[in-house]
């Protein structure tokens, strides 16, 4: 993949329009600007890291996390993903001298906690089989369960909390999108972008500059618009393939009575 840098991007711009080079740090931070924005939607930029578990379940979310594709933890070259929930306390338990400790849970004894890579049995208990082995349902009620293999994300501490079933976890695995705020002028990026941060880049110098008209930025802002859905038409990887291919696997077949 041919990528580039904002440098290159604001000096193009700079010498298309014939602008000083005082222009330059302003440009720049159009650029960045305009990144960020690419960055939620279009561009996607997708890191994936092995982040430590520390002593009291939780994981430190990276300083340019935005938002999560995957958390899992790693077994042999697969990710078993782990389940988001809104259950979990938010708040850090602590001891005496204010320590970070894990919470005490009254039902840990009683439930089969996941060990690193591999879920323990469930015991199923009202299971009816009849001679030939096969199911015949009379188990009403019992609903999920206890869920051993979630967490919550706590934006307010910047971490991924697990539940304290999840045991002999050292690491987990996020895969996450960037939010693009550590962009610098030698930050690499598509080179489909290009054409969509210069048009970013005029629009808002006109928006700041008082010399042009409602109806010049207007234009620029039209102009961004179409650069940035060519940019989402060129960064679709849809093809005929994987639509059938997506069609396919969402199709399941059932028995039909006459």
């Amino acid at each position: 993949m041919t990528l580039t840098n904002l440098n290159s991007i604001v000096n193009n711009v700079l010498n298309r329009r014939v602008y000083s080079i005082h222009w330059y740090m302003q440009f720049l931070v159009y650029a960045c600007d305009c990144l960020r924005e690419l960055s939620m939607d279009d561009l996607k930029v997708v890191q994936a890291k092995k982040l430590s578990v520390n002593e009291y379940n939780a994981v430190d979310l990276p300083n340019d996390y935005l938002d999560y594709i995957k958390v899992g933890v790693e077994v042999g070259q697969n990710v078993r993903p782990l389940v988001e929930t809104s259950g979990l306390n938010r708040m850090v338990n602590r001891d005496a001298d204010f320590n970070p400790i894990p919470y005490y849970n009254p039902q840990k004894g009683n439930t089969n906690p996941i060990q690193y890579g591999y879920l323990n049995p469930i015991n199923w208990w009202g299971v009816n089989f009849n001679e030939y082995g096969e199911f015949t349902g009379r188990q009403f009620g019992a609903g999920a369960g206890v869920q051993t293999d979630v967490f919550t994300v706590v934006k307010e501490r910047n971490q991924i909390q697990l539940t304290d079933h999840l045991t002999g976890l050292e690491t987990i695995v996020l895969e996450y999108i960037s939010n693009g705020q550590s962009a610098d002028a030698a930050t690499q990026i598509d080179s489909y972008a290009i054409a969509t941060i210069e048009a970013y880049i005029l629009w808002q110098m006109k928006e700041s500059t008082r010399t042009y008209s409602e109806g010049e930025r207007e234009r620029a802002k039209q102009e961004y618009i179409t650069q940035r859905q060519i940019l989402r038409a060129r960064m679709s990887d849809l093809t005929m393939e994987k639509i059938k291919r997506i069609v396919a696997e969402n199709t399941y077949l059932a028995p039909k009575h006459g």
